[in-house]
């Protein structure tokens, strides 16, 4: 919750002796990699709202090899680039600043998905996509080129599932998560859905897979640097920048 201005949290450090536990003290060490990564670094943004990661997506745009965007990210993406989504929820969000990402050549899209037409699961091409079509998860093709990245990345930034695997539409990120447990890749992986996604995932002890227990305050920390309850301990001299 270190992103929000709450007194607790910025407001008690003026008159209390004020620390940073072992947890968040591992959140921000864990964290701050992302800003030094190895190369190739890949980015995989999923989940349903593009209004809490559009400013992340901007962040890293210049600063990520690779962004592979998928779910409702994608649909986003999609439709501002003029391809059919169908009745996929698609979050209507100014983006000002979108024309750039648009632009973007490191950025991944779906090839194909898994959607639901008259009330059954099927496998389409993006391009084949129809008005009545619902997008639930990403199809066989795009799992293997998000495989192939990651095999290919040294360091990786992962945020939100790549489908609707609550309603039963895990697949896709299943099949991710099993490549970065297999890939020699370091991980950071975060997000409330992909947290608890995670948390069901039986992953290696040792592995470099650091999984966050931020939600809101991981998105802001990599978008901007800083959180204002790391600000309020800093000027209590409690935790070096």
């Amino acid at each position: 919750a270190s992103h929000r201005k709450h007194a607790s949290i910025v407001g008690l450090p003026k008159f209390l002796p004020s620390y940073a536990g072992p947890l968040f003290l591992s959140e921000i060490n864990n964290l701050k990699k992302v800003f030094y990564p190895a190369r190739p670094f890949l980015l995989i943004l999923g989940g349903k709202k593009i209004s809490t990661k559009f400013e992340l997506l901007e962040n890293f745009i210049k600063k990520a090899d690779k962004i592979f965007v998928a779910g409702a990210v994608a649909n986003f993406y999609l439709k501002e680039k003029g391809r059919e989504i169908g009745k996929s929820y698609y979050e209507k969000t100014p983006a000002a600043d979108f024309p750039e990402t648009k632009k973007a050549k490191n950025i991944i899209s779906p090839e194909d998905a898994v959607v639901l037409r008259n009330q059954k699961r099927k496998i389409v091409q993006i391009g084949e996509i129809r008005r009545q079509d619902v997008i639930y998860d990403i199809g066989p093709k795009t799992i293997d080129r998000i495989k192939r990245e990651i095999s290919r990345a040294k360091f990786i930034l992962w945020n939100g599932p790549l489908g609707y695997f609550e309603g039963g539409y895990g697949r896709g990120t299943k099949e991710t998560v099993q490549g970065l447990i297999l890939s020699k890749a370091e991980v950071v992986a975060g997000g409330g859905e992909t947290a608890a996604f995670l948390e069901k995932q039986k992953l290696p002890a040792g592995r470099r897979f650091f999984v966050s227990t931020g939600g809101g305050a991981l998105l802001d920390f990599l978008s901007r640097g800083a959180l204002p309850g790391i600000d309020a301990l800093e000027k209590k001299n409690n935790l070096n920048k």
